[in-house]
């Protein structure tokens, strides 16, 4: 009840930082990682998954590059939730 009482306030009142102290309790909750780093990959390994990923989404429905992959994985170290 009181995730759906959380969830509920975000959407009524669009705060992100209700939302990110919601999502933070949940992952913390539940001992979930939140980032890369904290299940050990980290920025050196960026380029690998990239090309690996590249291929998949050359198709998808917003067709993404290696760069593109890239500086999503990129925006994504520099976030924090």
């Amino acid at each position: 009840m009181k995730l759906y009482h959380s969830g509920y306030d975000v959407i009524k009142n669009p705060d992100l930082k209700h939302g990110r102290k919601t999502a933070d309790f949940f992952y913390n909750t539940m001992g979930l990682p939140k980032t890369l780093k904290d299940v050990g990959i980290g920025d050196e390994k960026f380029e690998i998954m990239a090309e690996h990923a590249a291929p998949l989404l050359a198709k998808a429905f917003v067709s993404l590059t290696k760069e593109d992959v890239l500086s999503i994985f990129r925006a994504c170290e520099k976030e924090e939730l």
